[in-house]
């Protein structure tokens, strides 16, 4: 991911206290980092895996509604179509991969074996759209949950965010867009299922 405006930028140092990671904060109205990949949910296909390693603060805006830590999700009904990721609640710490199909209308796996709220943890989701049937796996610190997911939709052309989550307009909604760190990301396509 490459952010070249200055204040649209994680931060790595921090009043000279390296920030084990990118730290990202928004005031969850207008103004935080806007950090997104070259990937579109198109690009993933039907196979695919989203990898996250990070922590997301407790106490933040709107703190038990999901927020985005990997993928180009609004998390607001009036849901766009064809987005998803990787969302936490703050508060409790669940887990939830979601994909965004339009309106009011969204498919979601939930893990409520919780992310600590500020403390690292890994989240991994893998999906293949196999001959019998839909297959997902989301997995939080090595806890796994196989079910929720009936249909997938990756239509979105709006980039993958970290920690940011995304209008239907492709603009930034500060207010879904999660505070915390972010110390890897990885995104796969193929069927990753059994390398986790």
């Amino acid at each position: 991911a490459i952010q070249t405006t200055a204040n649209l930028q994680p931060v790595i140092v921090a009043a000279g206290v390296f920030q084990s990671g990118l730290k990202f904060d928004t005031d969850g109205s207008s103004s935080g980092p806007d950090f997104r990949t070259p990937i579109d949910t198109t690009d993933l296909g039907t196979e695919f895996a989203l990898i996250w390693v990070g922590n997301v603060n407790a106490s933040q805006h709107s703190n038990t509604s999901h927020h985005t830590v990997l993928g180009n999700l609004r998390n607001v009904q009036n849901f766009p179509t064809g987005t998803m990721g990787l969302a936490v609640t703050p508060t409790s710490g669940t887990v939830s991969f979601i994909n965004e199909q339009g309106g009011s209308t969204k498919e979601e796996v939930v893990d409520t074996n919780a992310l600590t709220p500020g403390d690292f943890g890994v989240l991994f989701f893998s999906y293949e759209d196999a001959e019998s049937g839909v297959d997902p796996l989301l997995s939080v610190d090595g806890s796994v949950t196989t079910s929720g997911l009936s249909s997938l939709n990756s239509t979105s052309s709006n980039n993958i965010g970290i920690m940011t989550a995304i209008n239907s307009n492709n603009t930034v909604r500060y207010g879904n867009s999660a505070d915390g760190i972010c110390k890897e990301v990885l995104l796969y396509t193929g069927d990753q299922k059994s390398k986790r």
